[in-house]
């Protein structure tokens, strides 16, 4: 796996996160109730209004939040065959809590006794080390 690929892995998530909260918040719009008048065959308006959401862009948004679903659980299992491939302990530990767990340097550097800045070196340096840096 690539970097780029592996940070991929801390932004999809909040991607899913946005997407969901569009759909617990959807955005209403006023629409005027039509029936269908079937001597003429054309659409004539009911007496009544009201404020309702915009079906497609629902279905769009559902549709979006299972792709991404998808996508971030095909990055996690490659990324842990990529991540359990490595033979070094400490940097399969801060990888899988950096890139899969979601752990901020400066979080795990306190769980493994290390300056954040440490955590950021070691990242890197694995990184420029490594054949798919790109």
């Amino acid at each position: 796996m690539t970097r780029a690929e592996m940070e991929q892995l801390k932004i999809i998530p909040a991607e899913i996160k946005a997407i969901k909260e569009s759909l617990a918040n959807p955005s209403y719009q006023y629409v005027n109730l039509y029936y269908k008048d079937y001597r003429t065959g054309k659409g004539i308006p009911k007496s009544s209004s009201e404020y309702d959401y915009d079906h497609q862009e629902w279905e769009r948004l559902k549709k979006k939040l299972r792709e991404k679903l998808a996508k971030l659980a095909r990055l996690r299992t490659r990324a842990e065959k990529f991540i359990e491939a490595i033979e070094e302990p400490e940097t399969r530990t801060i990888l899988r809590l950096y890139y899969i767990n979601g752990y901020t340097q400066d979080a795990i550097g306190k769980e493994l006794k290390y300056d954040d800045s440490s955590i950021s070196k070691k990242i890197d340096t694995f990184w420029k080390n490594s054949n798919n840096s790109n």
